[in-house]
């Protein structure tokens, strides 16, 4: 058995919290399965003595698997809804895709079901309007610092309904920018309960920001014309400075832009030179302060700016005829469109379509291939990660002298304020085969120091040629 969102009985409905933990399909094994009669037919009772614990519909999934006695098996899937256990709350937004304009009329349609799936009254209904706020927590394990998204809801609106069996009841409201949640459930605590969560603007999808240094950033439409202004959406977790960065293989151009802490909007005007499209990415940075005892925080956000690639498209329409007759001539009359005047080329391949679907053949896409999104050509390297935290650990000492444990000093410490490291090098001297005298010239004041009470150290490198 497994839990889904829409029941067959009210397409496009949907049924149970949108939050609830999928813990994953529960199995049963059917017990007692016997042999097919002679004109193979068998009976199987599938029992299921208890339901999970769930707010969303069930269906289940019964496989069959027959085997023959010359060993061939076989497998057949037939699913079956699950009759739940008592009335159920449905939820259908009327905007596609879960996606609102900002500061629209957000309106949701409000039924209930009972076991058999039918439309029934259930009166006292409360709804609420939350925007998810997700914020995030550091905590230490062990020597290591880790995080977690830490997701906290802020009641927009709200009310109370009566859902009716003849008619559909609606819920509307107007959001602003964000992501938000509708929750209608019953008084009742034992009763039913649904949620539906969507997004109101421009927004972004809430897997890839799980982490703290990811930015919230998004574009208000999918595809852009040569000439137009693109408008950025940023909605940072801190005020800072930021750096958009637009490029591909190469950069492009480069804005700084000032961000409060309440987000901004960016104008970025898209030039023909960039292709099929360009990377956006925005880096937002905020300084440290000492006395609230913060490190520097930095945030990036990187999405793709996609050019409509419909003017530099061919367009390609074949003219052919239901049926050919064998050993004939097929004359295939081809128009291109979109050409600009110039010269096209094509290429005709006639192909058996059993073939085709034996070996799972997918067309070529040239529009796909020339104008489709590329991979990030560009690197970001910074010395973010190797910041030091000035406001813990203790200070370092600093040590003088270079000799080791070996040659540690020895008495009271010098009374004089000053010190030299007096150094004197000699040069290349040729000695005898036993002994020889080495004389070492030096200036006076050098010589002085060298004579000066205290241990010295010579040093004597020798080469055989």
């Amino acid at each position: 058995m497994k839990t889904l969102r829409e029941r067959g009985e009210a397409p496009g409905f949907e049924f149970g919290l949108a939050d609830e933990d999928a813990e994953g399909n529960d199995v049963i094994e059917l017990a007692g399965l016997g042999r097919t009669d002679g004109d193979g037919k068998a009976e199987i009772e599938a029992a299921v003595s208890s339901l999970p614990a769930t707010t969303r519909p069930l269906v289940a999934d019964v496989v069959i698997r027959m085997k023959e006695d010359g060993g061939r098996a076989i497998e057949r899937t037939l699913t079956l809804p699950v009759a739940p256990q008592g009335a159920m709350i449905g939820v259908k937004p009327e905007f596609e895709d879960h996606v609102v304009g900002e500061n629209s009329n957000a309106s949701f349609q409000v039924i209930a079901l009972d076991s058999n799936g039918k439309r029934i009254d259930l009166k006292g209904l409360k709804w609420s309007l939350n925007e998810i706020v997700r914020n995030y927590q550091w905590y230490r394990d062990g020597s290591y610092w880790r995080y977690e998204p830490v997701e906290v809801t802020r009641n927009i609106d709200g009310g109370s309904l009566d859902a009716k069996a003849d008619e559909v009841v609606r819920v509307s409201a107007k959001p602003g920018w964000g992501r938000y949640r509708l929750d209608v459930e019953s008084p009742d605590a034992e009763g039913p309960a649904t949620s539906v969560l969507f997004d109101a603007g421009w927004y972004v999808e809430a897997a890839t920001t799980e982490t703290p240094d990811a930015l919230e950033i998004a574009l208000d439409k999918e595809t852009y014309s040569a000439g137009e202004t693109a408008k950025l959406k940023v909605s940072p977790r801190f005020a800072g400075e930021m750096l958009v960065a637009i490029g591909a293989d190469r950069l492009y151009r480069t804005l700084n832009v000032s961000v409060p802490e309440g987000g901004a909007e960016i104008d970025i005007p898209v030039d023909e030179n960039w292709g099929a499209g360009a990377y956006v990415t925005a880096t937002l940075f905020r300084p440290g302060s000492q006395q609230d005892s913060r490190m520097p925080a930095r945030a990036i956000g990187t999405t793709w700016l996609k050019l409509d690639p419909e003017s530099r498209a061919l367009k390609v329409a074949l003219d052919l005829p239901e049926k050919v007759r064998p050993d004939t001539i097929l004359n295939i009359p081809v128009s291109v469109a979109n050409a600009a005047g110039e010269e096209a080329y094509v290429t005709v391949a006639a192909v058996d379509v059993g073939i085709l679907n034996l070996t799972r053949f997918t067309p070529p896409d040239p529009v796909g291939w020339y104008f489709g999104q590329r991979k990030l050509g560009l690197e970001i390297r910074d010395i973010y990660g190797r910041l030091i935290d000035s406001s813990q650990g203790a200070f370092g000492k600093l040590r003088t002298g270079g000799d080791g444990p070996g040659e540690s000093s020895q008495g009271s410490p010098p009374t004089e304020n000053c010190w030299r490291c007096i150094p004197a090098l000699c040069g290349w001297m040729k000695t005898a085969r036993r002994k020889s005298r080495l004389n070492c010239r030096s200036s006076t004041a050098l010589l002085a120091s060298w004579l000066s009470p205290g241990r010295k150290r010579l040093s004597v490198m020798q080469m055989a040629m």
